[in-house]
């Protein structure tokens, strides 16, 4: 009778061992890269949600601007409260000599004063 050696289960166990932590490696590393993805995709929907808003509300302040700097709103309040008149398509301003002297000497004052 030949004698035969047994064969250790060790290396095979260890071949195992190893691929088995290597398959679990690689699975928690791809679990993970998975929920970071997801989370960068949610904020991208977030930030995407807040720049339409964002331009919305861009729009609706631009519109109040327009509404509150028009014509038709500016016109009556300056010429109600301020006493403005609306200029004509020839008009003509006439002063006398003596309004003309003073204000020359008003117009040389102030041109001293801010000298």
């Amino acid at each position: 009778m030949s004698k035969t050696k047994k064969k250790s289960l060790m290396p095979v166990l260890a071949v195992s061992l190893y691929f088995i932590i290597s398959f679990t490696v690689i699975v928690l590393f791809y679990q993970g890269i998975k929920l970071q993805y997801d989370k960068m995709l949610r904020d991208k929907v977030v930030c995407e949600k807040e720049v339409v808003n964002k331009g919305n509300l861009y729009k609706a302040l631009m519109a109040e601007y327009d509404k509150y700097s028009s014509e038709e709103r500016i016109a009556p309040f300056a010429i109600e409260n301020l006493k403005m008149v609306k200029a004509g398509v020839r008009q003509v301003i006439v002063i006398d000599k003596a309004k003309s002297d003073k204000l020359k000497e008003i117009e040389t004052q102030l041109n001293n004063r801010y000298e």
